[in-house]
């Protein structure tokens, strides 16, 4: 998914600087949101936008190692913030539309990087069996994210 993003960029530079923008933006608010840092949200931002381009230049100005590496991190922040708040929206009836998310995100965050789909099915499994042993309500969603994370890497590796 990585190279198409990045072959799809190469040829439409405003589509590629409003993804870039609204990527490093979802990353910056997810990091916030998941440390409970509202107070540091304006620091984050910042050391998102004025990043060294000796640390993450590459990275950051090259389509195709942007689309590859930062994308499958957004999402799996997304994923541990979904899991995060599933208490709470729990209780206000959003429960299918979490677990869509979770599937949806689990599956095309597998789609990148291997290194990235192995981190991902490590956290989760970590994660999966600590909920299971304390018998948390969050088992169950984070099972669901641990099978669709394995579906996502099978569908990479074979």
């Amino acid at each position: 998914m990585g190279n198409f993003l990045g072959m799809f960029f190469a040829n439409h530079r405003i589509l590629s600087a409003v993804f870039k923008t609204a990527v490093l933006g979802s990353a910056a608010e997810c990091i916030v949101r998941l440390f409970d840092c509202s107070k540091f949200r304006h620091i984050i931002f910042s050391a998102l936008i004025f990043v060294s381009p000796y640390l993450f230049g590459d990275v950051i100005s090259w389509n195709s190692a942007f689309c590859n590496y930062i994308p499958p991190v957004v999402l799996l922040l997304l994923l541990l913030n979904l899991l995060k708040n599933y208490d709470v929206e729990l209780q206000k009836g959003k429960k299918i539309i979490y677990y869509f998310l979770c599937i949806v995100i689990s599956f095309c965050s597998q789609l990148f990087i291997e290194h990235m789909a192995v981190v991902n099915i490590f956290i989760f499994a970590v994660l999966t069996m600590y909920y299971f042993k304390n018998k948390d309500k969050k088992r169950l969603f984070s099972f669901t994210a641990l099978i669709f994370l394995c579906a996502g890497i099978f569908i990479v590796a074979f």
